[in-house]
């Protein structure tokens, strides 16, 4: 594992880690003693997250971004399908940021707001006809990736910029109960990018949830 420090922030590269199948633990050991500063975060803009010299912040940044409804994209010259876009780059354009964008572009193109805490242990961004889930995987997972309370049907889940299919399983779900089961996607590594992967859930109708703490269904607007 390798780390890189710059302005008070410290880039850790976990592409070569060999993660425990549970839970990996990182230990960092400091020259002096470690003293905390309250991070002070730049505003996400596009020009920031384009010139970024660091792919996996800003491909987080674009996820996250994403996740609480800020589209960095609106308005930006970026297309459906990232052919022929007019991005507004320049010489601190990061390319391999920009080509991870324009390979992604539909899960970027006019999303919103991604699903609550609960659904889903990541980042997430849903198409504007709210049929589509666009969930944002980081490196390469462990085990299958979990969704909970999703009580549309599944068309097809596939890996976006790629068009692979991928296969899913439901458990734990009641025929006699209205809530939902848990939906695993085995995400093959092979297929995987190395920074972050956009996978694409196809719903049959708009996507509503099953939110248990408040005992009721309820749509994301």
């Amino acid at each position: 594992m390798t780390a890189t420090a710059a302005d008070a922030a410290i880039q850790l590269d976990l592409t070569k880690v060999n993660f425990d199948q549970d839970v990996t633990v990182l230990a960092l050991k400091f020259k002096d003693k470690v003293q905390w500063q309250a991070p002070q975060e730049k505003e996400a803009s596009l020009e920031n997250v384009l010139n970024n010299k660091h792919i996996g912040s800003a491909l987080n940044q674009i996820a996250s971004t994403l996740h609480v409804g800020k589209n960095i994209f609106d308005h930006s010259g970026l297309t459906l399908d990232g052919m022929e876009t007019k991005l507004p780059t320049g010489n601190l354009t990061n390319p391999a940021v920009l080509d991870w964008v324009k390979k992604n572009a539909e899960a970027l193109y006019e999303t919103g707001k991604g699903l609550p805490e609960g659904h889903y242990e990541g980042l997430s961004a849903l198409s504007k006809d709210r049929q589509t889930l666009y969930l944002f995987v980081e490196g390469t997972p462990t085990g299958p990736i979990a969704l909970k309370g999703i009580k549309n049907g599944i068309a097809r889940i596939r890996v976006v910029g790629e068009g692979s299919m991928i296969n899913h399983e439901i458990f734990n779900k009641l025929y006699w109960s209205s809530i939902p089961g848990i939906v695993y996607i085995q995400a093959p590594k092979e297929r995987l990018d190395k920074n972050m992967t956009v996978i694409a859930v196809l719903l049959d109708s708009p996507l509503a949830l099953h939110r248990e703490k408040v005992g009721a269904i309820e749509n994301n607007l």
